[in-house]
């Protein structure tokens, strides 16, 4: 199986029943599926759902939930390449620890980071979801993750958390390193970011649109291919006029939160 013709996405509801019938084929619960609750990333072939990981987020703590990989698919890499994806889009969602629970695959999760705990020790939030009150036996272990910063990642382009600043309604997504990060923007025209300053270097980079900067008194208007630097604790405001804009973001340190 080549990789390159696999498919990595965020599961719709196009893709739901064969989510569905991929799970109950690996003896998964569905009983409380749901893309309101969970996020699920897919593979698949040929349009074909192949593969399949879930994310129920509690503030900076995430439930894994939900993996399967199509038996004549395993032994491919594609289980190994969803989950890595699957790291890099928890990280985008303020996800520093994993939790999990397995009857099975304990050896797999091990090799991956993960730890054996004890089940009474979960967080609250946890210990309260219907995975761990209702659904998997008391004998399934379970299994934590706090190191989910420490291999390079891969973040592509469909499979990108998009967020919107409140304000302004500009939507964008952020990674970030342990040491920076990087961010993509889409603002709408006719918006501001009022007179404001971060810890942050900033450098931001135009790449459709005009995009107008007030540093220090002085008003610099960017268009494609144009860029600028602000050092860290200086006030800047920022708009649009009539042009929507896309640009991109560098952050040093990296931001915490967006």
């Amino acid at each position: 199986m080549n990789l390159s013709s696999i498919d990595f996405g965020v599961c719709d509801k196009n893709d739901l029943n064969q989510v569905l019938l991929l799970l109950k084929a690996n003896n998964l619960p569905t009983e409380d599926l749901s893309l309101d609750k969970i996020d699920l990333l897919v593979a698949r072939s040929n349009g074909a759902v192949i593969g399949c990981i879930g994310l129920e987020k509690y503030h900076s703590d995430g439930l894994l939930r939900s993996f399967a990989v199509q038996e004549e698919f395993r032994n491919s890499k594609i289980g190994a390449t969803l989950y890595s994806h699957f790291l890099s889009f928890c990280l985008q969602k303020g996800i520093s620890t994993l939790h999990l629970l397995t009857e099975t695959a304990d050896s797999y999760f091990l090799s991956k980071g993960f730890q054996l705990a004890e089940r009474a020790r979960a967080p609250k939030t946890i210990q309260k979801t219907t995975e761990f009150s209702e659904l998997c036996p008391s004998t399934s272990s379970y299994m934590v993750n706090r190191e989910l910063n420490q291999e390079a990642r891969t973040y592509l382009g469909n499979l990108q958390f998009w967020q919107k600043e409140q304000n302004t309604g500009a939507r964008f997504w952020a990674i970030s390193g342990n040491n920076s990060s990087f961010t993509y923007f889409e603002v709408p025209p006719s918006k501001t970011f009022p007179l404001h300053q971060h810890h942050n270097e900033q450098i931001t980079h135009v790449l459709e649109g005009k995009l107008f900067f007030e540093v220090n008194g002085q008003v610099s208007c960017l268009g494609p291919g144009d860029s600028i630097v602000i050092p860290a604790n200086i006030p800047h405001k920022v708009w649009t006029e009539k042009d929507a804009v896309k640009a991109v973001d560098s952050w040093a340190p990296g931001l915490v939160n967006w």
